[in-house]
């Protein structure tokens, strides 16, 4: 491994509790290195990350359901391919010691040590390469959990969280140091045996063992009350710290004992013979006197402490972060504040910046703090960007290791991400081919080229959801009672024989071996996911008609329109067969360049085809890509379908820009089409799923372009001072009207239930309704559309309205508003207390 490189083998990289990496590669990203897994909750216990290797622990349903199985993963780090999986326990929840944040995981060299069991489980140390367990550590902390006799001190204490059974684990010089409950153990990580031993009936709970490795100390808090804003499955978990202890880590000796009286203590961090504790919890605790300060680690006495204020910015934030580094102190709230490590006088403020959700790290080069804010802070003045293209976990977040940025799955709608599991690289974006490259001509292309393009009829499903406005209804009618004509197989699911081959199972993205089918000219066409197939059946008898395989997954329908069976692919390209026979027509390379990466474990282009193409006004509508920001952008285009002539070509892309932020009031983000103002961010709102076209505008997920040029819309800017609803703005009073927006984007979109097709790439649309008996705008719940019908179910806790709508009044464009009354509306009562039963 390069000595550029580096790893993250701990919660907090090592065991110092400073998050700084000595990597020298990570930069700001520019695209995907790879992406897997499933879109799981949160796993707030973080990344390890040790010899080229990630391991991560994930919960899964069981059998029943709600029977959670707890899985240690470990995975290839440069590309995301599965090494082998473990189950650990049942039964388990991310507040006992199997899960959540600071649980013992620690990563070094070929050995993972971690716990197995909720109850009476010492630590194990499992071998990276097989992920068998070698050696058990019998002499260390065992762990407990609610309701069990260990448990009851701490429940009579007020104790309601499961941390004190899972205890902390950190590792050093060879050493193991793990904290249970009111114990401390000291482990020789070779051969097992107890270093030294202590246990306190001062304090209920010891935590946050920190290590000073210039006097080879270990530092200790001691806690007897848990504090309620700090529940374990949080994102700061901490206690009311009563005191610090020191010791000697080499024998145990006590040096030294400096009480904190029950300030609410989250984080301790070493760094240059000094230790920084501090509470990083969501707004303060604004009833107690200081909640950061820096102890002299010679003398135990504290070199000074900064109170709470609530008119004071540096305080007035989610979260905060301490980097130490070179005589200062960096603290990521919102923005970033630099102290003399020593004196604690500060040296300077920088309003950008925001440390709210993700906890922020360093390496040599940059701090990087939440949405994935990266600030030079070698640069003077600093200087700070955003990217972004993902974020991980609210709590654990990111992990910026090996040149890269490691992300875990999080369920944040502030901005469209990408999800599940995705690593980020700085591989600069490469120029697009020309475009007369693209189109390659197969042995039918002169049959294609000659054929007639006649409309279907009512009879007709020739793409996914039926037409190009994706209704998912189609005119003709259906016999009383429905009969089966005809059963073929045509693929059964993957076999989990191997890790590759379990991994395409195990992830939202797989809803089967075969898509939904399309019907069109006496055909029934489906595409066979993993294998890469199209394949085509008589309507009318379900006999195999031809198969056709292509560079990569195709995960959702095919298109059939004038005598072509056309599709998109993950390997970046589109597809044209001839519909008779199966037979090439043409490909034609709707992604920029030929890129791959892994993705759910099988080689695909960086800018896949993630939806059925979409027929709109003649022409084939193909969109290649995640995200603007990953990869040089997502790419559009207008093909004839005959020919696979380009008739526009629109990209949306996004590159960062660095600012200045010793000016004032600076923003990060600067204003584009694709953004939107969120939380002080310009947010990201637009991502590749399902294409559809209203006749006027080919839309997907925050963007619609024209269908004529493929020009991007933006909306014009509101006039006046509007008052803000959710994203949305107040228009002037009008009666009853529909807002309908996609992801505060004033559009018209329909929201379907598709995941699985293109995964939980977008966030669902935002509908709101004002009516004249309601104060404001109130959040769509759920809609539904019928031929011309809008049903639109809108409301708040306790009462939801349903109302239909004529979809053919509502307005597509520009003023996003109906001023038509509905045909009918129905008050639902969601006011539990009004039911007895159910």
């Amino acid at each position: 491994m390069p000595e550029s490189l580096d790893g993250w083998e701990q919660y907090w990289y090592d065991a110092t509790g400073n998050p700084l990496s000595r990597d020298q590669v990570v930069r700001p990203s520019t695209g995907i290195q790879w992406i897997a897994g499933s879109q799981e909750t949160a796993d707030d216990n973080g990344y390890r990350l040790s010899g080229g290797r990630l391991v991560y622990k994930r919960r899964v349903s069981g059998p029943k359901g709600d029977d959670w199985v707890v899985q240690l993963v470990c995975r290839d780090a440069f590309n995301g391919l599965p090494c082998w999986t473990r189950q650990t326990a049942r039964k388990s929840h991310f507040n006992i010691p199997l899960m959540g944040k600071l649980t013992p995981l620690v990563f070094t060299g070929s050995r993972i040590c971690t716990v197995l069991g909720a109850e009476g489980e010492p630590l194990v140390a499992i071998d990276a390469d097989t992920g068998e367990t070698v050696q058990t550590y019998e002499q260390s902390g065992t762990t407990f959990s609610q309701g069990s006799p260990r448990s009851e001190p701490f429940r009579r204490a007020g104790f309601f969280g499961g941390n004190y059974g899972k205890g902390n684990l950190v590792y050093f010089d060879g050493l193991l140091i793990h904290t249970v409950g009111n114990e401390l153990f000291v482990i020789d990580a070779a051969t097992g045996a107890r270093r030294w031993y202590f246990k306190t009936d001062d304090y209920r709970q010891l935590e946050k063992p920190t290590v000073n490795p210039d006097d080879r100390e270990l530092y200790c808090i001691g806690c007897n009350r848990e504090a309620r804003r700090s529940w374990g499955g949080g994102r700061n978990p901490g206690q009311l710290a009563a005191a610090v202890l020191a010791f000697d880590l080499g024998t145990g000796t006590r040096k030294w004992t400096t009480p904190i009286d029950d300030r609410h203590i989250t984080h301790a961090v070493y760094g240059q013979r000094t230790l920084v504790v501090y509470s990083a919890q969501d707004n303060g605790p604004r009833d107690e006197e200081w909640i950061f300060g820096a102890i002299d680690t010679a003398s135990g006495k504290f070199l000074w402490r900064h109170p709470w204020s609530r008119e004071k910015p540096l305080w007035d934030m989610q979260r905060r972060e301490v980097v130490v580094r070179d005589g200062k102190l960096y603290l990521l709230s919102h923005g970033l504040s630099v102290f003399d490590l020593k004196t604690g006088q500060p040296i300077r403020h920088f309003v950008a910046g925001n440390s709210r959700c993700e906890t922020s790290k360093a390496t040599a080069n940059y701090l990087i703090m939440a949405f994935s804010q990266f600030i030079d802070y070698k640069a003077d003045p600093p200087r700070a960007t955003r990217v972004a293209l993902s974020r991980g976990s609210c709590g654990s977040g990111f992990f910026p290791a090996y040149g890269m940025v490691h992300y875990l799955p999080n369920m944040c709608n502030c901005d469209n991400w990408i999800r599940f599991h995705v690593t980020a690289s700085s591989e600069p974006v490469r120029e697009p081919l020309p475009d007369g490259q693209r189109l390659l001509r197969g042995p039918a292309y002169s049959q294609g080229q000659t054929r007639e393009t006649k409309a279907g009829t009512a009879t007709d499903w020739p793409m996914f959801l039926q037409g190009p406005q994706r209704g998912a209804w189609t005119g003709s009618a259906l016999p009383p009672k429905l009969a089966q004509k005809w059963s073929t197989f045509v693929q059964p699911p993957p076999k989990p024989d191997c890790p590759i081959a379990a991994d395409w199972l195990d992830t939202n993205d797989y809803i089967g071996p075969i898509s939904a089918a399309v019907a069109a000219e006496g055909l029934a066409v489906v595409a066979v996911r993993e294998q890469h197939r199209v394949e085509a059946l008589e309507a009318a008898t379900g006999v195999k008609k031809w198969s056709f395989t292509a560079g990569g997954r195709v995960v959702t329908p095919p298109t059939l329109f004038g005598g072509l069976c056309l599709f998109g692919c993950r390997d970046g390209w589109v597809y044209a067969l001839r519909a008779d026979t199966g037979r090439l027509a043409w490909r034609f390379l709707a992604a920029p360049s030929e890129r791959n990466i892994v993705a759910f474990s099988q080689v695909e282009s960086s800018w896949p085809l993630l939806g059925s193409l979409l027929i709109h006004n003649g022409l084939v509508i193909a969109v290649a890509g995640y995200h603007p920001m990953a990869n040089g952008g997502i790419h559009v285009w207008a093909l004839e379908p005959q020919t696979g002539a380009i008739k526009w070509h629109a990209t949306l892309s996004r590159t960062p820009e660095w600012v200045d932020i010793s000016q004032p009031r600076v923003r990060i983000d600067q204003p584009h089409p694709t953004a939107r103002g969120v939380g002080g961010f310009e947010a990201n709102f637009v991502v590749n799923n399902l294409a559809y076209g209203d006749g006027a505008y080919v839309r997907f997920s925050g963007a619609a372009l024209s269908a004529e040029t493929g020009e991007l819309f933006i909306p014009p800017p509101v006039q006046g001072k509007p008052k803000q609803l959710g994203g949305l703005y107040d228009m002037p009073v009008t009666p009853t009207r529909l807002l309908i927006n996609s992801d505060k984007y004033p559009q018209f979109r329909r929201h379907y239930s598709t995941e699985g097709y293109f995964g939980p790439y977008a966030s669902g649309s935002q509908m709101f309704v004002v009516f004249p008996e309601a104060k404001e705008a109130l959040p769509c719940v759920a809609c539904a559309f019928a031929g011309t019908d809008a049903v639109v179910l809108q409301g708040n806790r306790a009462e939801g309205v349903l109302r239909r709508y004529d979809a053919r009044k509502l307005d597509s464009r520009d003023a996003v508003r109906s001023d038509e009354t509905p045909a009918w509306s129905r008050v639902i009562d969601g006011d539990p207390r009004t039911h007895q039963k159910g």
